[in-house]
């Protein structure tokens, strides 16, 4: 029995053979790195090359800025407020809690005044009315006792003066002793005598030194020194008139 062929299905075949050809022959002349299946269509999906980032899409690769690290705010200074009061008498002048005790006075501790408070200076309560201002007086403030010298504050002619203690010795007014505080010592002007000085919560005794220690970071901080003019020293008497000599008779 003889077959017949279709000329249909010679034509392609043929079609097939040259199509699997072409595509060979392309893949062949492709770049190095590239698929055979990008030259020409197909089912198989093509994955693009990945790319150097490591972070999934959607998060910011970019590197956050180091943050400048913000400055240390200096130390509030801390003012000390210093007066000076002249008084007319010993007997003017407010005494601290044991005036007689390390008395700088020359004896004179046990005239002064046991009615003002001694708890904390306050210059609203604490100065006689027979009392006024004195400028031109200077203080000597050091760091403990004894210490380095922190200031040597003088008196406006308004009687008072403001040191403001710097970030290096705001530290000492907390400190628990007296002699590890900021301490003070009046510069006693000529022409008068020392009477008193108080400062903070140290009222203590009759001596030119007090210390300013245990701040408990709010109070105001004061100090008041009281002057007495020394008394003038007295006229000589006069020498007496020479009798006259008796007449001869």
């Amino acid at each position: 029995m003889a077959f017949r062929t279709s000329t249909r299905s010679h034509g392609r075949n043929a079609f097939s053979v040259v199509a699997v050809v072409t595509l060979w022959l392309t893949a062949l002349a492709a770049p190095a790195g590239v698929s055979a299946a990008s030259a020409g269509p197909s089912n198989t999906p093509v994955f693009a090359a990945a790319t150097s980032a490591p972070f999934p899409a959607g998060v910011d690769a970019t590197p956050a800025a180091t943050p400048t690290p913000s400055a240390t705010p200096a130390a509030t200074p801390v003012p000390i407020t210093l007066w000076v009061y002249k008084c007319p008498s010993y007997a003017d002048v407010p005494a601290n809690k044991n005036p007689t005790n390390l008395d700088d006075t020359h004896g004179h501790g046990g005239e002064l005044d046991t009615n003002y408070q001694t708890l904390l200076v306050n210059p609203a309560s604490d100065v006689p009315s027979t009392c006024s201002l004195q400028g031109g007086v200077q203080f000597t403030l050091t760091a403990g006792y004894p210490g380095s010298t922190i200031a040597l504050p003088t008196t406006s002619d308004a009687g008072m003066v403001v040191v403001p203690l710097d970030e290096a010795d705001v530290a000492l007014v907390s400190n628990a002793t007296w002699d590890t505080g900021v301490d003070v010592v009046e510069q006693v002007p000529d022409g008068y005598g020392f009477g008193a000085l108080r400062c903070y919560t140290d009222i203590s005794n009759g001596d030119n030194l007090e210390g300013i220690f245990s701040w408990n970071g709010t109070d105001p901080i004061a100090c008041i020194a009281y002057n007495v003019p020394t008394s003038s020293s007295p006229s000589p008497s006069p020498s007496p008139s020479p009798s006259p000599s008796p007449s001869p008779s």
